[in-house]
This record gives structure tokens, sequence and C-alpha cells, in this order.
């Protein structure tokens, strides 16, 4: 029989980023793959948790069955104090989408407390499962993860129809994806704006509660 793995993710899972995404598909095709996966949410205020965040998430964790693995999203994990961590009775692996401390945009303390953070939290993980090639060679290379350690899942893609276009003569472009640095949509916007005796249109669809300064 499959250990039971519970899937421990911070925050509202119903928001629209890739991250979220990513963690819905896992869970909605997790019962067909044969695995006993379930949901965890902790509380928000990831990956800056405050002390009370802390220990809601400790406390919540320690009510896991222990036969279980715990499979944590980095949002939380990277975060969160090594102390917390070596109270697991469950085996842990992280899933890491993005190391938080290569965010751009952070200021040089916070990226080296998000460094050391992370790379203590991933020594103290089974193994660590991440959603790109790119990601791998990162944590490999920055944070001296051994690469047997590390799981490449790549996002797969819903079946759809390809798009037949508008058919319309301007060019209508569309930019999925939360208004942070990462996203670099300041660059975008600057490239098109040299294009002005183009006729175009650009929407940028995402959560800009993130990054408000952005």
């Amino acid at each position: 029989m499959n250990r039971p793995i519970v899937f421990v993710i911070p925050g509202d899972l119903s928001l629209p980023t890739g991250g979220y995404g990513y963690d819905r598909k896992v869970l909605a095709h997790a019962k067909a793959q044969g695995l006993d996966l379930r949901h965890l949410a902790l509380p928000a205020g990831y990956p800056y948790p405050d002390d009370a965040v802390v220990r809601e998430s400790a406390r919540l964790i320690s009510g896991a069955p222990k036969d279980a693995v715990l499979l944590i999203d980095g949002l939380a994990f990277g975060a969160m104090p090594d102390a917390i961590i070596r109270e697991f009775a469950q085996p842990v692996v992280e899933l890491c989408h993005h190391p938080l401390a290569l965010e751009p945009g952070l200021d040089t303390n916070t990226a080296n407390h998000f460094r050391t953070c992370e790379s203590v939290a991933i020594g103290l993980a089974c193994g660590v499962i991440v959603t790109s090639p790119l990601t791998a060679d990162l944590l490999a290379k920055d944070f001296k993860i051994q690469r047997a350690k590390i799981a490449v899942a790549l996002p797969g893609t819903d079946s759809a129809p390809r798009a037949t276009g508008s058919g319309r003569p301007e060019l209508r472009l569309l930019a999925v994806g939360s208004v942070i640095p990462r996203k670099a949509y300041d660059i975008m916007v600057r490239a098109l704006g040299l294009l002005r005796e183009l006729p175009w249109t650009l929407d940028i669809i995402g959560a800009t509660g993130h990054s408000p300064e952005t």
C-alpha cells in the first residue's frame, strides 16, 4: 500500500499564478496515478511569515499522519526556520518552483537570508522536485544540491484546439503571469514602445498584489 502524501501549500490555492496552477493540477491528477495525496493548507504570509504563521504552520503539520511523506511547496519550505523543520516526524520532499533567493528585485540582505534559509531547509529534505531543468541547474550550482537528490517534473498542458486568430489586421499580444520583477514586463513594454508605427495592443493578465511597487 502506498504511503499517504500530505501536500503542504501556503495561502490561497485558488490564486491565478503558475505555481498554484501547477499545485492544483498535481492534486487533481494524483488519484488517477494511484497516489493518496492530501492537501494541507498553511496560513498566508509566506515567504515572509511572522511568528504566528510559523507557529500555526508547525501545529497544522504536526497533525499529519506519522506514516506520511510531507510534500511541501517551496514558497513555504524555503522560508521555514530550520528548528521547525527538524521537528517534523515525517520525511520531507520540497516542491521548488523557483528559489526564493533568486527572485529579482530583492535587496542583498533579504536575498542572503533566503539563500541561507533555503540551503539549510533543502539539506534537511530527502529530495527536491523542480518544475524545469533550469531550476535543477540553479539548485545544483548555486545551492550545491546533489543531482541525485533532484527530480524534474515538467508542467503539462491541457488539450485545446489551435487558435485561429482574430482575423483582424492589428497584432494583439497577450501576456499572462503575476506582475512581479521576474516577469520583466517593464522590458517588454519598453521594447513595444519603440514600435509606434505598427498596429498592436498588449493585454497583461496577472495578479498585481504580490509586488505592488512593480
